[in-house]
């Protein structure tokens, strides 16, 4: 019985660092803005770093959602590259830029989310940020 129960602690040790090692292997290194203005329009710069063995095709991703709802919006902010593709190089790293525009009437805060995978590799990141509404709008 104590052999069984310390190889169910040996084993589930071992898979938490193969699964923490998985991790290590994608990470997602973005910097994201603490806020922007109501009819921004920005390029958010994404890394995709990796340390994975030989040529594989993963996809990072980019989503917009509103926080007051949790409802997507990826089309109202025009969201228009929310899915790219990559392939892994050794010694180098994937450099993209997702655009969108922030609508002019919008204000609140919007959560950012980028995730990646390659094979059984993730990672993800999320940032919420504040819409500062235009002075114009509310005179």
């Amino acid at each position: 019985m104590k052999n069984s129960i310390l190889t169910a602690c040996i084993l589930l040790v071992c898979m938490s660092f193969c699964k923490a090692q998985q991790n290590d292997s994608l990470h997602i290194l973005c910097k994201f803005p603490v806020q922007l203005k109501a009819g921004a329009k920005l390029e958010l710069p994404v890394q995709v770093r990796y340390s994975i063995q030989g040529e594989k095709t993963g996809t990072v991703s980019f989503e917009i959602i509103n926080e007051a709802d949790h409802q997507s919006v990826d089309g109202w902010f025009i969201n228009i590259f929310p899915f790219q593709y990559f392939t892994t190089i050794a010694k180098e790293s994937y450099h993209t830029k997702f655009p969108f525009t922030v609508p002019s009437n919008f204000s609140g805060k919007i959560k950012l989310i980028l995730r990646a995978a390659c094979n059984q590799n993730k990672d993800s990141v999320a940032r919420v940020i504040t819409i500062i509404a235009n002075k114009k709008d509310h005179e």
